[in-house]
């Protein structure tokens, strides 16, 4: 009886132990778990953060992409007109051989000595220029009037 006992007694100081070293591993299990839920909602926090971040940096690159493409655009246009304004220059004051230069571009028989306006293209002679014509002879632009040069 006394062994009985005593083996009841060691059955239940082993219980015992076993139960707390099983209460003692839940415990630090439970530490891991709330550690490892602060770990996750941190990173959850972070990486809300970097969406939104990465939002922003999409909506400046859109931005700053739509800026380039007005610019560009606007350079473009600038360039045309550049261009034509340079064309302009060009036919205003060059020609190959300055005796044609000089002769009517209706009739080609006298010398120039009207200027078309706007465009002021030196290209006519005084009979040409004394008549009615809608456009310019060296550019078709509309004519709004004409001025009489003398040339020495």
């Amino acid at each position: 009886m006394k062994i009985r006992w005593e083996l009841k007694q060691q059955a239940k100081m082993a219980a015992t132990r076993m139960g707390e070293s099983m209460a003692k591993t839940l415990r630090e299990k439970d530490d891991q778990i709330e550690k490892m839920e602060r770990l996750n909602l941190m990173l959850e926090e972070k990486a809300k953060g970097l969406y939104l971040e990465n939002q922003l940096w999409q909506e400046t690159a859109r931005a700053n992409e739509a800026a380039a493409n007005s610019l560009l655009h606007a350079l473009a246009q600038f360039r045309g007109a550049a261009a034509a304004v340079e064309e302009d220059v060009e036919s205003c004051g060059s020609c190959c051989d300055e005796t044609e230069r000089r002769m009517c571009r209706i009739c080609g028989e006298r010398q120039c000595c009207v200027v078309v306006l706007p465009c002021r293209h030196l290209c006519l002679c005084s009979g040409c220029g004394s008549g009615l014509h809608h456009g310019c002879p060296v550019c078709n632009a509309s004519m709004t009037a004409t001025l009489h040069i003398n040339i020495s």
